[in-house]
C-alpha cells in the first residue's frame, strides 16, 4: 500500500468520523424535544444506545464494547495494509468502528437518530459498519476483474511459466546459431582445448573432451 493510498484512507476514514460525530451532536440539540417526520419512511427520533449497532448485545460493559470496536478496526487495518482489503469498505467499517467508541467513550452510550420504525433506531456510524461489511462480504465472494487477473498472473509464473520458458529457448537458440555446444565460440574454444570437435564417431576416445563448453 503506498503513502498515497495511506493519506487516502486515513483522510476519508476521518471524514466519515467528523460527520457521524457532527450528526450525533446535533441530533442531542435539535431531537431533544421530540422526533422530526421526514417524508417517506425514515424519521429523526433521539434515543440511546447501550449495545452495538442496532441495539444488539446492551447487557455487555461498555469498555467490552468500546475494546471489541477498537480491535475490529484494528485487524482490519492490519488487513487493508497488508493488501488484503479494499479501501473504501474498510474504511467505512473502521470509521463507524472508531465513531461509536468515541461516542460510548464520553458518555457510556451511543447516541441513535435514525428511525424507520419497523426497524431498532441507529446513527450513521451504524450506516457505515452495515454497509462497508456487505462490501466486504461481497467482493470476497465475488472478486473483481482485477483480482482474477491478478490470480492467473501468479497462476502463470509456477510451473506454466517454466513450460513457456523452455518452449521460447529452443527458437532463441535456433535464431543465434544453435545450442551453445554447436556455436561457433564454443567449437574455438574446444579446439584450443585440443578437443576433437568432429562428431563423437569420428574422433579416437582420447581426444574427446567431455562438457568442452
Amino acid at each position: 500500500m503506498t503513502l498515497r493510498r495511506h493519506g487516502s484512507f486515513a483522510i476519508v476514514t476521518a471524514a466519515l468520523i467528523v460527520i457521524d460525530l457532527a450528526s450525533k451532536a446535533w441530533a442531542v440539540q435539535a431531537l431533544d424535544n421530540g422526533p422530526i417526520e421526514l417524508p417517506g419512511p425514515l424519521d429523526l427520533q433521539l434515543s440511546y444506545n447501550d449495545g452495538i449497532a442496532f441495539g444488539l448485545f446492551n447487557r455487555l460493559p461498555a469498555v467490552v464494547l468500546v475494546a471489541a470496536g477498537l480491535l475490529i478496526a484494528a485487524l482490519l487495518v492490519g488487513a487493508l495494509l497488508a493488501g488484503q482489503a479494499p479501501m473504501v469498505p474498510t474504511s467505512m467499517v473502521v470509521a463507524g468502528a472508531i465513531a461509536n467508541s468515541i461516542d460510548r467513550l464520553e458518555s457510556g452510550s451511543v447516541v441513535d437518530l435514525l428511525h424507520l420504525g419497523w426497524w431498532p433506531t441507529f446513527n450513521v456510524a451504524d450506516v457505515y459498519i452495515t454497509t462497508g461489511a456487505t462490501l466486504l462480504a461481497v467482493l470476497t465472494i465475488w472478486p473483481t476483474p482485477a483480482t482474477h487477473a491478478n490470480h492467473s498472473h501468479d497462476s502463470r509464473s509456477g510451473p506454466a511459466r517454466s513450460i513457456r520458458h523452455s518452449l521460447i529457448h529452443p527458437f532463441r537458440d535456433m535464431r543465434e546459431g544453435g545450442p551453445s555446444s554447436e556455436r561457433p565460440g564454443a567449437q574455438s574454444r574446444a579446439t584450443e582445448r585440443g578437443c576433437c570437435t568432429a562428431p563423437p564417431a569420428h574422433c579416437e576416445r582420447s581426444d574427446r573432451c567431455e562438457g568442452a563448453t
